[in-house]
């Protein structure tokens, strides 16, 4: 999505959720064609620790090639590096093996289940996994 399609208003509130600290959102592109693939985002932030979520989108079309884990390890970088957040956390549903790949890749942690913790659009109750990444792990990896 360009910013230049956005409304106004909606673009504002992007701006005041990064000047406030409260919400990261990062456009996913490819590469070659330029084209908007998915949106990546750092949320959920309690500074007292500090901690963040760490959130992915890709449109379906341009899964399986890649970009949600390379987003992914992006954000998990500029979430240390630059916000020098302690812990990174993910969720994801049981049924999304995608993302749980993506969590094992990024070097999250699996830390627990919520059992039917979500219920789905056609109304089926789902659980929901927890990963972890902590700053000590992550500058291992690095």
């Amino acid at each position: 999505m360009f910013l230049n399609r956005l409304p106004a208003p909606v673009i504002t509130r992007l701006v005041g959720w990064w000047q406030q600290w409260e919400h990261f959102i990062f456009g996913v592109w490819e590469q070659v064609s330029g084209e908007n693939v998915g949106e990546a985002y750092l949320a959920n932030a309690d500074w007292h620790v500090p901690r963040l979520e760490l959130g992915y989108f890709i449109l379906q079309e341009h899964t399986g090639k890649g970009y949600t884990t390379e987003a992914a390890r992006a954000l998990v970088n500029f979430a240390f590096q630059q916000l020098e957040v302690e812990r990174l956390e993910l969720q994801c549903q049981a049924d999304n093996l995608a993302s749980q790949k993506v969590a094992g890749r990024c070097g999250f942690t699996f830390e627990g289940r919520l059992r039917q913790h979500h219920r789905k659009k056609d109304g089926r109750l789902v659980d929901v996994l927890w990963y972890g990444l902590l700053r000590s792990e992550w500058h291992n990896q690095t």
